[in-house]
C-alpha cells in the first residue's frame, strides 16, 4: 500500500505537457492583455511632458523679454541653405557665420583692398568706397529650403518658399533677433558629403558628414559640425542679418483657411508667423559653461539645456518651436509648438487620449 502511494505521488511531481501548454497559453493571454492595456502609454506620457514643457517655454520666452528688453537670439531656422561665399569662423562660439548687409570695398594708393561691412562705414572712411554686395540675403546664402531633418508632419505646417520681406526682417531685428541657424543643404541627403564654405567647431574647413538618416544626435543638426573626419552630428551655420536685409529665408506658419491655424495659437487671422526652433545655441539657454551648476542658476532666466520632444522618429528634429508675428514691428512672440507642430491645447488633448 505504501509503495503504491509513493508511486502515485512520484507520478504527480511535475506538470504534464498538456498542463504546461495550458499555462503557456494563459500567460500569453495575460501578456497580450497587459500589452494592450499599456499600448500608447509611452506616447501619452511624452505628450503630457510636452504639455508642461510648452507652458514652461512660453513663460520663459516672455520672462526673457521682460528682463532683457528683447527676445532671445540665435534661433534654428528650420531650413537648409548653402553659403554663397566661405563663412567667417567665430572662435568664441565655434560657428561659421555668414553676414547679410551692405559690404563695401576700398582700395588705397598702393592698390591694397579693404572690405568693410555697413556697420564699419562712417566718418573718416576713404571716399572711394564701392558697394560689392547688397542687402539681399541671396547674396549670402542660396539653395534655401526645408531642412531634411524635419518630420513630414512638421514640415507640412510651414511655407519654406517665401522669404522675409525687408519689413519683416526689420521687425525681427527690432525685437533683438539677428541670427538664424541653417543646416548645410549638401548634408540633406543619404550620402556622405563635404560641406563647402563652413567650418567645424574646431576651425577645420569643408567638414565631412554622413547620411542624414544616420545623424547621431538630431538635436545638434543646426550646430557646427564636430571636429574630426566622418563625424555625423552638427551640419549648421549662422546667418547674421540687419534691419536693412531682404529675402532672408524663413519658415512661415501656414495660416490655414480663414486664418484658423493662426487663431488656434493666439494670433490674428491675417498675421504672418515665423517659426524659430529653440536649440542649445539659443541665448535662452545657458552659455556660461556653468549649466550644470545649480547655484549659478539661482535668479537666472536661462534654461540649462534646450528641451526636446520625444514622440517623433529618432532621426527627426526634436526641438520646440517659437512662433513670432512679423507683421508687427517689433516682432511679437505668439506661441510655442512642439516638433510635430502641435500647440498647447492640442498637446493636452492628445495626452489625455481625447484627440488621437
Amino acid at each position: 500500500m505504501k509503495q503504491k502511494y509513493i508511486a502515485r505521488y512520484t507520478k504527480r511531481k511535475g506538470f504534464s505537457l498538456l498542463e504546461l501548454l495550458v499555462v503557456v497559453a494563459i500567460m500569453a493571454i495575460i501578456g497580450g492583455a497587459v500589452i494592450t492595456a499599456y499600448d500608447g502609454l509611452v506616447s501619452q506620457s511624452q505628450k503630457a511632458t510636452a504639455t508642461n514643457t510648452i507652458g514652461s517655454l512660453t513663460n520663459s520666452v516672455r520672462q526673457f523679454k521682460v528682463v532683457e528688453g528683447n527676445y532671445p537670439n540665435n534661433w534654428e531656422s528650420l531650413m537648409s541653405a548653402i553659403p554663397v561665399s566661405t563663412a567667417a569662423y567665430d572662435a568664441s562660439t565655434g560657428d561659421s557665420v555668414v553676414t547679410v548687409g551692405q559690404v563695401y570695398q576700398t582700395t588705397d594708393d598702393a592698390g591694397a583692398t579693404t572690405t568693410l561691412n555697413s556697420t564699419d562705414v562712417g566718418y573718416g572712411n576713404p571716399d572711394n568706397l564701392v558697394l560689392t554686395s547688397g542687402v539681399d540675403a541671396a547674396n549670402a546664402v542660396g539653395n534655401a529650403g526645408v531642412a531634411g531633418i524635419l518630420a513630414s508632419k512638421l514640415a507640412g505646417k510651414f511655407d519654406f518658399a517665401t522669404p522675409l520681406t525687408a519689413a519683416q526682417a526689420e521687425s525681427l531685428v527690432e525685437a533683438g533677433i539677428t541670427k538664424l541657424r541653417y543646416t548645410h543643404a549638401d548634408a540633406d541627403d543619404e550620402t556622405a558629403n563635404t560641406l563647402s564654405g563652413i567650418f567645424t567647431a574646431g576651425n577645420e574647413a569643408d567638414p565631412n558628414v554622413g547620411p542624414l538618416s544616420e545623424i547621431s544626435i538630431p538635436q545638434h543638426a543646426f550646430e557646427a559640425p564636430r571636429a574630426g573626419t566622418d563625424r555625423n552630428r552638427g551640419r549648421g551655420f549662422v546667418l547674421q542679418f540687419g534691419a536693412d536685409s531682404t529675402s532672408v529665408p524663413a519658415a512661415i506658419w501656414e495660416a490655414g483657411t480663414g486664418g484658423y491655424n493662426n487663431i488656434k495659437v493666439g494670433a490674428n487671422p491675417g498675421a504672418v508667423l515665423v517659426g524659430l526652433g529653440i536649440g542649445n545655441a539659443n541665448t535662452l539657454v545657458d552659455s556660461s559653461g556653468n549649466a550644470g551648476d545649480q547655484s549659478a542658476a539661482v535668479g537666472s532666466i536661462s534654461l540649462a539645456t534646450a528641451p526636446f520632444y520625444g514622440d517623433v522618429a529618432k532621426n527627426s528634429y526634436q526641438h520646440y518651436i517659437a512662433l513670432f508675428d512679423v507683421s508687427q514691428s517689433p516682432a511679437v512672440f505668439v506661441a510655442i509648438v512642439d516638433s510635430r507642430g502641435d500647440f498647447l491645447d492640442e498637446e493636452f488633448a492628445e495626452s489625455t487620449g481625447q484627440k488621437k
